[in-house]
């Protein structure tokens, strides 16, 4: 009954895993001797280490729906072209371009036996575009394939970008033997932001072909601070939740809740993009030659004026300053993770991310491995599905120099050959371990040598 559970439990995983997902650092999360897990899981703290001091370190994702070798093809003669009906094969309905990025500037954290305290200081950002499918079916095909339909080149807004700095102070107790809690608390400093709202750009072809309507609405709110002292002016809060379970000294499972918060937008460095009042809509009826050109008047120069004011009426957007403050929530992520020793150098791990961004949610699926040689270095090798991609390999390892210096880095990638790679994401960074402890294996009893 229990085989067929986990069985069932692993299906599951795999389905939701199939939608799209942000690339994004995996097989850290289960590295107990890296204090950057501790970034998705607050309960987190290296076993091998009393305290530790972070050094600066940095962590980069990205994700696309297509790879270069979808866009671009080589000729027979060496030469490059452009193939955008391949592309076309491999674009969905919706598809999102993304970019994370996460700099630590400095870390602190130290063990009070059963109580963990950690302090960090993080740069931050995220970006994602949203291209519809029909934006590229329109440039290959025209607008043939659409009559008695709309084709939308901008649906649901563009995407956007935010950019932040966060103070964070996280706490984690120690419960029993098999509970331990933690939550981290973090102070926000907004310094960028695009932030779309409803709009659209769709246009319409009649089932005889013989007109066109376009209808647009732009809606875009952004903050862009000329200087660091405006930061202030656009605060905000989150905070990180995290559990973990110590089953028995093989099995383990933990969960956390991360980036569930907020970032309010001043008005100083407030403006809003949005369409005029009454325009965002032109029929178009098509012209014949008397249009263009009179027997007596010749070249009728005001037919085309007409229509690009026509044009250029329905695209006017209003550009306000200082506009009332607006409010954005953090990308927020989810992990479940469970993680089975085999022996003392051997650990299997299988964890679950759900991203919510832009009220779109998004999955992904790790199982890895973790080889542990002594206590001066780790490794981790495993898969991942992301973005509906079955191979995403990766590898994490880190190296501690004298006891005391740990250097970690951490690559995972959705395809060998770097012209197929739809998702990358790479991690680096260095720690101070000091007041090493001899419980440096995970899942390790108190008092054992």
């Amino acid at each position: 009954m229990e085989k067929k559970l986990y069985i069932g439990i692993f299906f599951l995983f795999l389905g939701i895993s199939w939608l799209q997902g942000q690339s994004g650092n995996l097989l850290l999360y289960n590295m107990e001797r890296v204090p950057q897990s501790n970034q998705m899981n607050p309960a987190k703290f290296p076993v091998n280490a009393k305290w530790y001091v972070g050094l600066p370190s940095v962590d980069i994702s990205w994700s696309s729906p297509i790879a270069y070798r979808d866009v671009i093809e080589r000729r027979s003669n060496d030469s490059l072209y452009f193939t955008l009906t391949k592309t076309l094969a491999k674009l969905r309905d919706k598809n999102k371009l993304g970019l994370d990025l996460n700099a630590q500037a400095a870390g602190f954290g130290y063990c009070f036996d059963d109580f963990y305290f950690t302090v960090s200081i993080n740069a931050r950002s995220s970006a994602n575009l949203m291209i519809p499918k029909d934006l590229v079916n329109f440039i290959v095909h025209g607008n043939g394939m659409y009559r008695g339909k709309s084709a939308y080149l901008l649906h649901e807004g563009f995407g956007g970008a935010v950019a932040w700095s966060e103070l964070a102070f996280g706490t984690d107790y120690k419960i029993n033997d098999h509970w331990s809690v933690a939550v981290k608390p973090k102070i926000l400093f907004g310094m960028a932001n695009i932030h779309t709202g409803k709009s659209y750009l769709s246009i319409y072809t009649s089932e005889t072909g013989d007109m066109l309507r376009a209808d647009c609405l732009i809606d875009i709110h952004t903050s862009l601070p000329a200087h660091t002292s405006s930061f202030m002016k656009n605060g905000g809060l989150s905070i990180d939740i995290g559990g973990i379970y110590k089953i028995n000294d093989m099995f383990e499972v933990s969960a956390s809740v991360v980036d569930l918060g907020f970032i309010s937008w001043g008005r100083e460095n407030n403006t809003q993009y949005r369409t005029r009042k009454g325009a965002g809509s032109f029929e178009f009826y098509g012209f014949n030659w008397d249009d263009l050109w009179g027997e007596e008047e010749g070249f009728n120069e005001g037919f085309l004026d007409n229509m690009a004011d026509t044009l250029q009426r329905m695209m006017e957007i209003d550009t306000l300053l200082q506009r009332a403050r607006y409010t954005t929530m953090l990308p927020l992520k989810i992990f479940l993770s469970g993680s089975y020793r085999i022996n003392e150098l051997f650990k299997v791990n299988a964890l679950y991310r759900l991203q919510r961004m832009d009220k779109k949610t998004y999955s992904a699926f790790s199982v890895n491995a973790n080889y542990y040689a002594g206590k001066w270095f780790e490794i981790s090798i495993g898969n991942s599905i992301i973005n509906r991609s079955f191979f995403n390999p990766g590898m994490a390892m880190n190296l501690l120099f004298g006891g005391v210096f740990q250097l970690f880095g951490t690559a995972d990638f959705s395809a060998v050959n770097i012209a197929g790679m739809k998702t990358f994401n790479f991690q680096f960074g260095m720690n101070v371990l000091l007041g090493y402890k001899e419980k440096s294996m995970p899942f390790e009893k108190d008092g054992d040598k």
